[in-house]
């Protein structure tokens, strides 16, 4: 496969592309919502379902999203309906980071990134804005990473590293941006 990175300014094209990501999953999936209604937005459109079609393919789903008690009881019960799924709670971080953002990776060799263009929206074409969907090594690693800094970030209890490591993914995202 060709390494590419292109820009998607059609929402409902964004929106597919995920679907289709998510159901050609081979062995894992990361999804990572920065911001409060993103895993709301995921069970009211059913696309929970296409997550747990993943799992029983035996792909392992990580997503890491902001979640008042009612969506960790949901989480709770995806990830009993399916052990291959982990759903981890963690704070929107949206001030932290000037844009917040919905990404997901799959297999380590795609990552789609869509911008939130209004939280507040629980249709998912009506909440995001423009995305960018890469195949590219060093893009998808770049994604990785930040994954990776956020579950750190929220499975430590010490808040001097909280702030250092939100501190440094905002330095990593600025850095990307100029």
């Amino acid at each position: 496969m060709s390494e590419s990175t292109r820009i998607i300014y059609d929402t409902y094209e964004s929106h597919q592309l995920a679907r289709d990501l998510v159901n050609g999953a081979q062995s894992e999936i990361l999804m990572l919502f920065s911001a409060e209604n993103g895993f709301k937005r995921i069970l009211k459109a059913g696309n929970d379902q296409f997550l747990l079609e993943a799992a029983r393919r035996g792909v392992t789903v990580t997503v890491l999203a902001h979640m008042n008690e009612s969506l960790k009881k949901e989480a709770k019960k995806l990830e009993k309906q399916n052990g291959n799924i982990s759903i981890k709670s963690i704070k929107p971080y949206t001030s932290s980071i000037s844009r917040p953002f919905t990404t997901i990776i799959v297999d380590k060799k795609h990552s789609l990134t869509m911008e939130l263009k209004d939280d507040s929206k629980l249709k998912i074409e009506d909440a995001i804005g423009q995305s960018i969907y890469s195949t590219s090594k060093r893009t998808v690693e770049d994604s990785i990473f930040k994954f990776d800094i956020v579950l750190q970030l929220f499975q430590d209890e010490d808040e001097s590293i909280k702030r250092w490591l939100t501190d440094a993914l905002k330095i990593v995202d600025d850095t990307k941006s100029h």
